[in-house]
């Protein structure tokens, strides 16, 4: 068939097949008597694969390896399934920015630059730099001691990876949240009551917090009556000791004056960001939550809702 049959065949136009003619992807015989082309089937099947692939973004260079047989078709499709999904998130990080500035406009036009590159490094960083990001932020709300044992409570959980756009997303409102916690005075009560009195201590609670995690995470039976023990002794406390509540009501009515001073809506909101981020710690929380339940109803009295609590 001539040229104008080819491309009604294939689907390409007269100027496209002539450039890969001249690119030797395909050689059509010449009539020597008319001097056109004659396209075989051969020659049809090859434009089709031609068309197929640059339609998937392959480039002409690698066409022709896959033509030529020094290349094989699974690891040019490879390729551009990798240039493609490269493509993607590009776009997908371009979106998350975009409604992140809709969500939160910058103040000025002139800001807009700014705030961009803060948003590309926060979803950029590694793996390694978003915990460092957690810790920095928990011990610049908790300063001290107690931000120290913050730190030291969470660090389990502080791995956090951001495969899909979803988690990115969530990543930014996270990060958003974090800088608009306000810092609270060196001198909050809560400091005052919540002091962890020495480095010792700290490292001890870290290692054996690590065991209590997988542990618990492992539905270790030992762990899991172990922390009911605990709660359940803790709450018969609360209720045969009168200087026990009042000691606890106090750190309780303290650990609510410091979220109302630092904003955020208490530990809840600091607590649901962190766990849609790391499912350990929503099974951890989980597991707390249902053995604490537990405890309450053998006791008969519930624990209330305190801002640095956890199994």
């Amino acid at each position: 068939m001539h040229i104008g049959d080819a491309a009604a065949t294939t689907g390409l136009t007269k100027k496209a097949i002539k450039f890969y003619e001249a690119e030797g992807l395909v050689t059509p015989r010449s009539d020597p008597q008319s001097g056109y082309r004659e396209y075989d089937d051969d020659d049809i099947a090859r434009l089709e694969l031609i068309h197929t692939l640059r339609l998937l973004d392959v480039p002409v260079a690698e066409i022709r390896e896959v033509l030529m047989g020094d290349t094989a078709l699974a690891e040019a499709l490879q390729r551009a399934l990798d240039r493609t999904t490269g493509r993607i998130e590009r776009l997908e990080e371009g979106r998350l920015i975009l409604r992140s500035l809709l969500e939160r406009p910058p103040a000025a036009a002139a800001d807009v630059r700014d705030e961009v590159r803060r948003l590309r490094r926060s979803v950029e960083r590694s793996r390694e730099e978003r915990g460092l990001h957690l810790a920095d932020t928990l011990k610049r709300i908790f300063p001290g001691s107690f931000g120290r044992f913050m730190v030291l409570l969470h660090t389990p959980f502080f791995d956090i990876e951001l495969a899909s756009a979803a988690q990115k997303a969530r990543w930014l409102r996270f990060v958003a949240y974090l800088d608009d916690l306000r810092e609270p005075p060196a001198d909050h009560p809560f400091f005052q009551l919540a002091q962890v009195e020495d480095a010792a201590t700290v490292e001890a609670f870290l290692e054996g917090q690590r065991d209590h995690v997988q542990r618990l995470l492992a539905e270790d039976a030992e762990a899991i009556a172990s922390l009911r023990e605990a709660i359940t002794g803790f709450l018969r406390k609360l209720a045969s000791d009168p200087e026990a509540r009042q000691r606890y009501d106090e750190r309780l009515a303290a650990s609510q004056d410091l979220w109302t001073t630092i904003g955020g809506g208490g530990d809840d909101a600091f607590n649901e960001h962190l766990a849609a981020l790391n499912d350990d710690f929503r099974r951890y929380l989980a597991i707390g939550a249902r053995v604490r339940e537990e405890a309450e109803r053998e006791v008969g009295i519930r624990l209330e809702e305190s801002s640095a609590r956890h199994p």
